[in-house]
């Protein structure tokens, strides 16, 4: 797996997100159905991640460059895919693609991986970051 550090991107991610209510609490939006009813198989959270990968490209700019769709809840906990901005010079060592396990109880990121293609190996790697944490809650 692709371990990179991320403190700023996190940092800037966390303040994009703001998606508390007036009060300040976060709601608990519903898990998705195709989660709750799947089985732990590898390969449907693959697809569940070529899915959000595609739907990043119909998803709008965050003022930070960053395209974010999500692709489960589970309660406070969001799976969710970024797209990160591409550097100015076209060369990055930082993959552009993260697939992250956020609580925004704790703010903080429980788990994520990072991709520059989703190519076999690094689909791989994203499906068991989602395998692990779904078979920690089921």
């Amino acid at each position: 797996m692709h371990n990179y550090n991320l403190a700023a991107w996190q940092n800037s991610r966390t303040q994009a997100q703001g998606v508390g209510n007036a009060k300040g609490s976060w709601s608990e939006p519903k898990l998705l159905d195709s989660f709750r009813s799947s089985p732990l198989n590898p390969d449907h959270f693959e697809q569940k991640i070529l899915q959000a990968y595609v739907q990043l490209a119909m998803t709008p700019e965050q003022t930070n460059g960053t395209r974010t769709t999500t692709l489960a809840w589970f309660g406070s906990v969001e799976i969710r895919l970024t797209e990160m901005p591409r550097s100015e010079d076209g060369q990055s060592y930082i993959p552009p693609f993260w697939l992250e396990v956020y609580s925004h109880d704790i703010g903080e990121t429980i788990d994520s991986c990072g991709c520059f293609e989703f190519n076999e190996t690094e689909l791989a790697d994203a499906a068991d970051v989602l395998h692990e944490y779904m078979a920690g809650v089921q």
